[in-house]
């Protein structure tokens, strides 16, 4: 119930950063999922990606060029994306446009408007919002910017000569 009012009042990050100090994980209501993207995309050893993903929680609803998170990471953009990509699945984007949707469904959960959920979280207006919903909404769970299985370049068709 703690962590409950700390991320009502506080927001998820910072109960998330509490609930990681007491080894437990925050609850959410029943139709929210009991482990949200902050904890699911933790599991890894990669301190440079903890680093980065700290920053991301605390500051998500900001604009964050990735040159500023390369840099708290202490690594190139390029390498920050692959670390980031192997470490979580997501790029560095995807990660917080994850954060990002998450706290908007808790918002609009709690009453607010898809306009104002959006603005709250970082985006401009709520079309972004609205499309990484739909996105998640038709089984493609998966932000844009961030990899998912299968998802490369086609092999090149081949003539029958």
């Amino acid at each position: 119930m703690a962590l409950h009012l700390v991320a009502t009042r506080h927001g998820p990050a910072v109960a998330a950063r509490i609930a990681r100090t007491l080894v437990v994980h925050s609850r959410r209501n029943g139709h929210e999922p009991q482990a949200g993207a902050m904890m699911r995309h933790r599991s890894h050893l990669s301190d440079t990606v903890h680093r980065v993903q700290d920053l991301i929680d605390r500051r998500f609803a900001e604009p964050l060029p990735l040159a500023d998170l390369a840099a708290a990471g202490g690594v190139a953009e390029r390498t920050l994306t692959r670390l980031f990509r192997r470490a979580t699945g997501l790029t560095p984007l995807g990660y917080q446009q994850l954060l990002r949707v998450e706290r908007a469904e808790h918002l609009i959960g709690h009453g607010a408007t898809v306009e104002a959920a959006a603005r709250t979280v970082g985006f401009t207006d709520a079309r972004m919002l609205r499309r990484l919903r739909a996105r998640a909404t038709h089984g493609r769970s998966v932000p844009a910017g961030s990899s998912r299985p299968g998802s490369g370049t086609r092999p090149a068709a081949t003539r029958a000569g």
